[in-house]
């Protein structure tokens, strides 16, 4: 029987190996992810995600730090920012994206 996800669960991490053996049992000997799911005892939607990141990457897990969003503003930006707010305390959050922009040309988003 294949497993249900169970919200009152703690997510669990799965092994590289672990993966590679759902990559394995699906791409190789042909099992359907109901089947590898029962086989290997872990949830359908492990299967279905770690099937979805080896055709996307190539890999069965996400390369660390590659994740989230993109950083809006670099160094200069941040050097800049502390010294407005330092020289200027009291300023609004409006006014410190106008000199944002008008100094570095980072907009408002």
């Amino acid at each position: 029987m294949v497993r249900l996800w169970n919200p009152n669960v703690v997510r669990k991490r799965y092994s590289r190996d672990l993966r590679h053996r759902v990559i394995h049992q699906h791409c190789v000997l042909g099992h359907t992810t109901t089947q590898v799911a029962t086989h290997l005892d872990i949830p359908l939607r492990v299967v279905q995600r770690t099937l979805q990141h080896w055709r996307e990457i190539g890999d069965v897990v996400k390369a660390p730090g590659v994740t989230g969003r993109k950083a809006i503003l670099g160094d200069n930006e941040i050097e800049f920012l502390f010294a407005l707010l330092e020289r200027s305390p009291d300023l609004f959050l409006d006014e410190i994206a106008e000199e944002l922009d008008a100094m570095h040309g980072v907009t408002k988003v």
